[in-house]
């Protein structure tokens, strides 16, 4: 293998790969020019359309477009009734919005570490976290891999505790061909840049249950019992907020939903004809798939090994990515994640709303000290993790996945040199 670029070597691609993401085409074009041109550009005839062609694709009843996946997701707890005091159960490792809408509903988040494989929250150490003031559980469906789904819910229905996926980034993923988005209560999907399906800044409320979808429409849109599309009263019956979307962006995600199937189908080839050709570096750990488990790999996970080094696994990461960026995929690789979610401010501190709030309202119970080395997996992935982004979303090309594979290997070979 020749010097690695970081040392003075030439780099595998001579010209960064380029990849303009989302693709856009005529038929994106013409939706948002129509809408663009069109009489109604908040919640417009695009925002309902769009509504119910995600429900019919995913396979949902109902469905509402927001204005980002985090909106929805606070939405599910608003549709299941959780409220001042409650815990709610959620991974140690996902984006920080899968615990901070918990806080944002006046909920205690509990932390559960996740299973190494799937990325998801552990079903086998629920049991411990679980109590008496448990309400719900969030499971986060993390790049396109669903999580352990069939074990949370039976422990769900065991406890009587409502179901909240965050699939925000596992459009069209699938257990046993159900969806994931039809395994809980309710769940919640993104439309931003990074995701399969982009429209910009967006997100889809999903559910199979009509007093759900009445409650999260309610506070989607102020407090009010009418929609947008009503007489409306103006009036609020309850605590809302103001989630919906508007036409423009709507009608960019109905374009980009037309295209769903085939960009799943391109990750899925790229993302294995890239698994064969890097079984041969022994520094990282490929991605898993469950058995039964269709993924769309909407991310493109790899772990830097554990056992490789006993100490500063991190530092080795982070020079690890440093050097793939150098062989010219700057831009297409990232750590995803550097903190684990019991480890960032706003939790540690217990102190989201000022004067200890939610943690020392009087509904709240008292809580076990949650300190990171309870947290192991969810530590060790941090540490060890990275992905490769939206460059496996392009047509499926043998020689390119072939020149990813060379960055991988090549920096794999000289590994020894990167802590020197």
């Amino acid at each position: 293998m020749s010097l690695l670029a970081t040392h003075g070597g030439s780099p595998v691609f001579k010209v960064p790969p380029k990849l303009k993401w989302p693709i856009v085409d005529k038929a994106d074009e013409e939706l948002v020019l129509r809408s663009l041109y069109g009489d109604n550009h908040s919640y417009g005839i695009n925002c309902e359309c769009f509504e119910n062609e995600f429900s019919e694709w995913n396979k949902n009843k109902y469905a509402i477009n927001t204005n980002s996946g985090t909106a929805a997701l606070h939405m599910c707890l608003a549709a299941t009734g959780c409220g001042c005091g409650d815990e709610v159960l959620v991974p140690a490792y996902s984006w920080s919005s899968t615990a901070t809408v918990v806080l944002h509903h006046n909920c205690i988040p509990v932390f559960v570490d996740i299973e190494w494989n799937s990325c998801g929250i552990d079903p086998m150490l629920l049991n411990k976290a679980v109590s008496n003031n448990t309400r719900a559980i969030i499971v986060a469906h993390l790049h396109g891999t669903p999580a352990h789904i069939e074990k949370i819910q039976q422990f769900a229905r065991k406890y009587n505790l409502y179901l909240i996926e965050d699939a925000c980034q596992s459009h069209g993923a699938h257990v046993h061909d159900i969806r994931v988005g039809n395994w809980g209560h309710c769940a919640a999907f993104s439309f931003n840049q990074n995701k399969t399906i982009c429209a910009g800044d967006a997100g889809m409320f999903v559910t199979n249950e009509k007093q759900m979808y009445e409650t999260a429409k309610r506070f989607w849109s102020f407090g009010e019992k009418r929609d947008p599309t009503q007489d409306r009263d103006n009036h609020a019956y309850a605590l809302g907020w103001m989630y919906r979307s508007n036409d423009l962006t709507a009608a960019f995600g109905r374009g980009q939903l037309k295209k769903a199937d085939k960009y799943i189908q391109w990750q899925r080839i790229n993302a294995k004809m890239l698994s064969d050709y890097l079984h041969e570096c022994s520094s990282i750990t490929l991605p898993f798939q469950l058995p039964d488990n269709f993924c769309t790999f909407s991310a493109y996970v790899l772990r830097l090994n554990k056992d490789i080094i006993s100490n500063d696994i991190k530092r080795l990461r982070d020079l690890f990515v440093t050097a793939i960026e150098a062989e010219g995929l700057e831009g297409h690789i990232a750590v995803w994640q550097r903190y684990i979610l019991p480890e960032m401010t706003v939790f540690r501190a217990k102190n989201a709303y000022g004067k200890g709030c939610p943690w020392t309202c009087s509904h709240a119970a008292e809580l076990i000290e949650q300190n990171n080395h309870k947290f192991p997996v969810s530590q060790t992935h941090c540490d060890t993790s990275f992905c490769l982004n939206t460059i496996l979303r392009c047509p499926p090309d043998q020689f390119f996945i072939e020149q990813i594979a060379e960055c991988f290997i090549k920096v794999d070979h000289h590994l020894d040199e990167l802590l020197s």
